[in-house]
């Protein structure tokens, strides 16, 4: 008994053209890039008061640190109220005496532990000599820079 002539196997399945599913997959990535990029643009611009002001409270501690600053409460409490001028409307700041402005501080950034005696730290703010209250100062600054870094509106 002759066989017949050998099977001859299809020439192999080229991946040009693509199909459809392809086509969805890599037009929703380049989607999701696109749309990922204009994100991360748009929130680094939006922070850019945020690392401005880091910078500046920086400064401010270099100076209180090397002895060139008396009382740096006040300087970095007008750096808080220009970041929240910055970040927040006339109405959610609204015009505050010390404890409204430190309840404000305490709600405006939840995550961020606040110091128990805040409101006696922002009156030193218009003491003039406030050498004695370095552990006071330490705390309020590393709370300005948390508060900065992670307020919210």
């Amino acid at each position: 008994m002759k066989l017949p002539h050998d099977l001859i196997p299809p020439p192999p399945v080229g991946w040009w053209p693509l199909a459809e599913v392809w086509w969805f997959l890599i037009v929703g990535a380049i989607g999701f890039v696109t749309w990922l990029l204009w994100f991360l643009w748009r929130n680094w611009h939006l922070d850019a008061y945020r690392r401005e002001a880091q910078k500046r409270l920086a400064a401010i501690e270099s100076l209180w640190r090397n002895g060139k600053l008396d009382n740096p409460i006040e300087p970095v409490n007008a750096l808080l109220k220009q970041v929240a001028v910055t970040a927040y409307t006339p109405e959610q700041r609204g015009n505050m005496t010390p404890e409204q402005w430190a309840a404000f501080l305490r709600r405006s950034a939840v995550r961020v532990q606040a110091p128990e005696d805040l409101e006696e730290i922002i009156r030193l703010a218009y003491v003039k000599h406030v050498s004695h209250e370095t552990a006071r100062i330490d705390r309020f600054i590393r709370f300005a820079h948390q508060w900065i870094r992670r307020h919210h509106q």
